[in-house]
């Protein structure tokens, strides 16, 4: 299953990330894991955040706990 994220403006995922949805439609993904998350495939690292965009894919630790943003 691929759960997807709706358009709220904050979610908390698990204690594993934060995914913010701005102003223009894309996405904010903050990494707040020990495991580690990776968008489309890229790790971020505990504390970073990234920019993504509807239909990027987020992995919590691996590729078996995936899911899409949009």
């Amino acid at each position: 299953l691929h759960p997807r994220v709706r358009r709220q403006r904050q979610m908390c995922i698990r204690d594993s990330c934060i995914v913010r949805r701005l102003d223009d439609d894309t996405y904010e993904v903050e990494d707040c894991s020990k495991n580690g998350v990776y968008v489309e495939g890229a790790y971020l690292g505990k504390g970073n955040k990234v920019q993504a965009e509807t239909g990027n894919r987020v992995w919590l630790c691996d590729e078996s706990q995936e899911f899409r943003l949009g």
